[in-house]
């Protein structure tokens, strides 16, 4: 648990002036429990009578000063919307402008009731970091509402935002075609670190022109619950982009229909990571379509996910490195294909289907594509690879087992195996002792394990899991767990792979 001590020289030192009164101090206490509004100094106890020695009992009327760190009690509400309209002055803690808790108890709470957003950044805004809150409850009829607001718009934007162990849910969603998200805004060059998102109207996070983006250690739930507005995904990422990174996440969009477990669609990225998340969707037939993962920044390397589900489990805009992946149980086809023109390395997945009669593994409608296919195991399919554009591939060492068709406008390379590729089981995947797919694979190619392993055999194991003693479950660091109140269930735990 974070918890932060507070020292006496922390408390005496000056940094800048907040007001609600006049403070000199670089740590602000607010504990909403307080009858009397006191003058910030001191988290307990409660203030003698107005402007004494005490913490405030309102976030209104805050000023914000850069280097200060604002405390709520933990085990309080405060009622009404949390408004930030300062910035930090650095990148430093000294320097940010920092939200926490203190106290003990459960993380302290923002209920938005009655507001557009519980927490809002308002302004151009820039260095500033939110840890251990409970964000939940907005639910005015003006608009669109959103538990956490990221800045105002694409000229109003927030840069450098740090959001940390934030639990953001049951936003209300609203008539007349109005929606809401968990985190939604412009954030440039922002981190969201160990954050859950559930019981949200439209998107989990939703969020623009994201510069340099780190998405880590955080649980997405139960969105797009407003079904009268028929969309919402976990994830959206759009606008200008320059790299991300996406790792250690789980993405569960199977509890509604429709949109997407994860869908990037930015402009002017460069490369980007996405690793050790797992992706469910739904493959419910309702003519609204849905993807698992959609990424479109050029050159992203896609390695060690679990990506499950959806109408396409995978879909591609852009160039990509996609390799040691368990995919598959999607409704029509593993991967898609959607731009013209793209360089893509598929290298030691497992691409599965439970249907051999409509499903495709791999589908390239595309021209002037170029796909290098190697160390693959294609699974139960009707159709294991479909080139339905001329698209130029590449293909070696790869498995076609229990399949309709390994091909149509593609026939697998002589060296690919045809035989039983002896599974332990056919949901896990991992090879038995005698599995021929075990150091059959091409050395020199992109290569790594589904469980999040380095390790490679040389030649590698083909497929998405490289044969160890044991085969260790990659599991989640004891510092990203949550308390009994928002853990992760069993069916998304890291054990499951």
């Amino acid at each position: 648990m974070r918890y932060l001590v507070l020292v006496g020289s922390l408390v005496c030192s000056i940094i800048g002036v907040v007001t609600i009164g006049q403070v000199n101090a670089a740590a602000v206490y607010i504990d909403p429990s307080c009858s009397n509004n006191g003058d910030g100094t001191a988290g307990t106890p409660c203030a003698a009578s107005g402007g004494a020695a005490g913490p405030f009992n309102t976030w209104s009327g805050m000023t914000w000063t850069a280097g200060n760190t604002y405390y709520q009690q933990r085990g309080t509400i405060y009622a009404g919307r949390l408004l930030i309209t300062g910035s930090g002055s650095g990148d430093l803690d000294s320097q940010r402008i920092i939200l926490d808790a203190y106290g003990t108890g459960d993380d302290p709470k923002i209920n938005g009731s009655g507001q557009r957003e519980a927490m809002r950044i308002s302004g151009t805004r820039s260095y500033i970091t939110m840890r251990n809150y409970d964000i939940y409850g907005s639910d005015t009829s003006v608009s669109d509402r959103n538990g956490l607001q990221l800045c105002d718009s694409a000229g109003v934007f927030c840069t450098s935002i740090k959001m940390e162990h934030l639990t953001v849910h049951d936003v209300v969603g609203g008539s007349g075609g109005f929606g809401g998200s968990g985190i939604w805004g412009y954030c440039t060059d922002c981190t969201i670190d160990d954050v859950t998102v559930y019981n949200i109207p439209t998107d989990g996070i939703n969020i623009q022109n994201i510069g340099t983006l780190t998405l880590r250690n955080s649980y997405c739930h139960d969105v797009n619950t407003d079904l009268v507005n028929g969309f919402g995904d976990c994830v959206q990422l759009s606008g200008t982009a320059t790299t991300m990174l996406i790792e250690d996440n789980i993405f569960d969009h199977t509890a509604n229909k429709g949109k997407q477990a994860f869908l990037e669609n930015t402009t002017g990225g460069t490369a980007g990571i996405v690793r050790r998340n797992e992706f469910y969707m739904g493959t419910e037939n309702n003519g609204v379509f849905g993807f698992s993962l959609i990424t479109a920044m050029p050159n992203t390397n896609i390695y060690s996910n679990k990506i499950i589900g959806g109408d396409r489990a995978i879909e591609l805009l852009g160039s990509a490195n996609v390799y040691g992946n368990l995919i598959g149980g999607a409704r029509l086809w593993g991967l898609y294909v959607g731009q013209n023109g793209l360089t893509v390395n598929f290298t030691n997945n497992t691409v599965y289907s439970t249907s051999t009669t409509q499903t495709i593994g791999i589908n390239v409608p595309t021209t002037s594509s170029t796909f290098n296919l190697y160390n693959n195991v294609f699974y139960g399919f009707g159709t294991a690879v479909l080139n339905g554009g001329a698209a130029t591939i590449v293909d070696s060492t790869n498995s076609f087992f229990n399949n309709t068709a390994n091909g149509s406008g593609f026939t697998p390379n002589a060296n690919s195996l045809v035989s039983n590729p002896l599974f332990v089981n056919a949901t896990a995947f991992k090879t038995q002792a005698s599995s021929p797919l075990r150091r059959a694979g091409l050395s020199g190619v992109l290569c790594a394990d589904a469980r999040g392993h380095t390790f490679c055999w040389n030649p590698p194991d083909i497929g998405a899991y490289q044969a160890t003693s044991g085969d260790p479950a990659n599991t989640r660091s004891a510092s990203t767990t949550r308390s009994a109140a928002t853990t992760r269930s069993a069916a998304t735990t890291r054990t499951a792979r």
